[in-house]
């Protein structure tokens, strides 16, 4: 595979990097986190105001966001939106200080806290830090390590995009998406249960992948679409060469794991959302015995719901307020969307027949029968 390397996300002591030209327009963190967005029709929009004393140097699309930052990412360029969120990186040292009210697991790698200004921190490792503002209109990066950083383009499209999005009132899903044919179908479930390979799969039939790990809805009549994310999929190297062998490597996801960053080889120029038309919750058989074929089974009533509402992004960020929101937004997507259970062994040897059982239900040819 082509090795191609991410820009990264540089260090403090690094000669002209990102940091220094922060630190040289004196970043002022106090009023950071004290500035705000004005707030219309129960949402923040037009969020680009308050960024008007500071020119940053990109404005890229993402999910549908404009990304405004001083840092060099492999992002298109921003076209339109009204919905926007500001990156600036700062070093350890101009960090706010902790003041938090929640804090997690401490074992958890990803450590999330809310402090007593409702702004979300985040915590990977012993690598970075990110704060995002309690209107989730901005975004503070601080790099703790020297250790070179490639995957940090992937978790900051990630997380703090989508935590930035939950204080915006919206509910990003934990899913992958890929287009078949004008047609796009989203793949749930939680990390490890197979959604980035079983995408791979159906990109090599032909699909291509609009977003992977995190995918931001928005709602047109009685239609919802999937907002492109970042043309890169997380996969570990066996599935990625079998299924993505044209594809591009970018380095590892962290660099202490196993998943790779791949850019697929197809073509992922037309970044538009794409209409959604189902969804399917990756599962593994309850009981021991391997199956020889996968199981599909739509989706009603409390289960429909209750997997919905699990397959939303950030549940350890929970308010009354934002359960009110969940609520609403899972009757929503439940009113308009098939959403399968697609229970299969996890066996690469039998992907290929889960991704039968995809095509199939999607050209309306689900078996009656149990098992496809």
């Amino acid at each position: 595979m082509e090795s191609r390397g991410m820009p990264p996300f540089m260090n403090e002591g690094q000669p002209g990097s990102v940091v220094e030209r922060v630190g040289m327009r004196q970043f002022d963190c106090a009023r950071w986190l004290k500035a705000g967005c004005h707030r219309e029709n129960n949402s923040y929009r037009g969020a680009s105001k308050i960024f008007a004393e500071h020119r940053y140097r990109y404005s890229y699309a993402v999910y549908g966001v404009t990304l405004l930052t001083d840092l060099p990412l492999s992002l298109p360029e921003a076209s339109s939106s009204d919905v926007v969120v500001a990156v600036d990186v700062v070093s350890p040292g101009e960090f706010p200080s902790a003041s938090e009210r929640l804090v997690t697991d401490p074992d958890d790698f990803v450590q999330v806290a809310i402090r007593e200004d409702d702004a979300v921190r985040m915590r990977f490792g012993s690598w970075f830090e990110i704060l995002v503002a309690s209107d989730g209109t901005r975004v503070l990066c601080c790099n703790l390590t020297d250790l070179p950083l490639p995957s940090f383009e992937a978790y900051l499209t990630n997380f703090a995009v989508s935590a930035a999005l939950l204080r915006q009132g919206e509910e990003p899903l934990h899913a992958t998406v890929v287009d078949i044919g004008g047609r796009a179908v989203g793949l749930l479930g939680p990390s490890g249960a197979g959604k980035s390979t079983l995408a791979a799969v159906l990109i090599n039939r032909g699909g291509v992948l609009l977003t992977d790990d995190m995918l931001r809805v928005t709602f047109e009549a009685d239609a919802i679409f999937a907002q492109p994310g970042p043309y890169r999929i997380k996969l570990f190297s066996e599935p990625a060469d079998r299924y993505l062998r044209m594809g591009s490597n970018r380095g590892y996801w962290n660099p202490f794991g196993e998943k790779l960053i791949f850019e697929p080889s197809s073509s992922g120029d037309d970044r538009i959302p794409r209409r959604l038309s189902s969804l399917y919750r990756l599962e593994a058989p309850s009981s021991p015995l391997e199956l020889d074929r996968p199981s599909l089974e739509r989706l009603a009533g409390v289960a429909l719901f209750k997997t919905i509402l699990s397959s939303t992004i950030g549940t350890r960020l929970q308010s009354r307020r934002r359960l009110e929101r969940q609520f609403l937004f899972a009757e929503r997507l439940a009113r308009t969307l098939p959403v399968f259970r697609l229970t299969y062994s996890r066996n690469l040897d039998n992907i290929d027949y889960v991704a039968d059982c995809v095509l199939d239900s999607l050209a309306n040819q689900i078996c009656e029968a149990p098992l496809c």
